[in-house]
């Protein structure tokens, strides 16, 4: 997971569908803080349709959560449409910019309706295990909806369990290891975000499909690594090479590197990493491999010539 830069202007197509949608919101609203069974809920065209085409690029057609690039096929990374507090537990941000993102159909489909709070003392919500059962009694509040920013300060005072993409940096919370597997940085202190980082983890960083592509991502890299060093072997056994032929040699598998830590690619947090713990995702598994001192040294030294 990446920290996104949203844009704070809402796109035309969605602003209309507030702008028609807002009555029929308050009174879904109002019939559901009375119990009442609203005869109303916002449809894909309502949130999807609009705005589908500026999420793909805002996130680089990938899952907000996961960072898998989302595609129209497939069981797992279909694009959808994530609310990040849901619809059904809150109605009022059914059309809120700030609460819409996407993600893969592996990651939405566990989250569903689930909300989790750190914080169960707020005296306006009633939770339960993965409900927030009580609505505002003041609707034309909450329908404004710039008071309904997913980093306004009653909405993060509620200490929500899952991060948000366009509010916190995954990177700041999550790190990986060269098996592909995710954990916890070391580097949280504070038991929120711990419990946080946990959250993400169990439920979306490493479900069993993305933890495989991840691994899949270093063992190539690793291979494609390998056959360099062959090629490097079978050089300079025919001439004497010279530094910058070394470094002619390494320069497609290190511009490969770079690029997988770019924004846009797919698991882009795992490949900044790669970048730069580049001796544990390399040097120790070539070097557990028994390839030569002579060899990783000059890896190294190529490596802090293109880096």
């Amino acid at each position: 997971m990446i920290k996104i830069n949203k844009p704070t202007e809402v796109p035309a197509t969605l602003l209309a569908k507030q702008n028609d949608l807002k009555e029929k919101m308050r009174d879904r609203c109002q019939k559901m803080a009375a119990n009442e069974n609203p005869n109303f809920k916002p449809t894909n065209e309502d949130y999807s349709a609009p705005i589908k085409t500026d999420l793909k690029k805002l996130y680089h057609n990938k899952c907000g959560f996961c960072e898998q690039k989302l595609s129209a096929t497939g069981s797992d990374a279909l694009f959808t449409i994530e609310h990040y507090r849901p619809q059904e537990h809150y109605p009022w941000l059914a059309l809120e910019w700030t609460n819409l993102f996407p993600t893969c159909t592996g990651c939405n489909s566990p989250k569903k309706s689930e909300f989790e709070l750190y914080n169960q003392k707020l005296k306006n919500i009633k939770k339960t295990s993965t409900q927030i059962t009580q609505y505002p009694q003041d609707i034309d509040a909450f329908i404004d909806y710039t008071k309904c920013n997913a980093n306004n300060s009653d909405y993060l005072a509620e200490e929500p369990l899952f991060l948000h993409p366009e509010i916190d940096n995954g990177e700041d919370f999550i790190t990986f290891e060269p098996s592909g597997n995710a954990i916890t940085s070391t580097k949280l202190t504070k038991p929120y975000d711990k419990q946080r980082a946990a959250k993400m983890l169990s439920m979306f960083i490493n479900r069993h499909p993305i933890q495989e592509k991840r691994k899949k991502l270093i063992e190539t890299l690793q291979d494609e690594l390998l056959l360099v060093i062959d090629v490097v072997r079978t050089e300079s056994q025919k001439n004497e090479l010279s530094a910058r032929e070394y470094e002619l040699i390494f320069a497609a598998f290190f511009h490969k590197l770079n690029i997988i830590g770019q924004t846009a690619s797919e698991f882009s947090a795992l490949g900044k990493q790669i970048n730069k713990d580049f001796d544990a995702f390399f040097i120790a598994p070539l070097a557990a491999k028994q390839v030569g001192e002579g060899v990783l040294d000059l890896i190294s030294w190529v490596r802090g010539k293109t880096s």
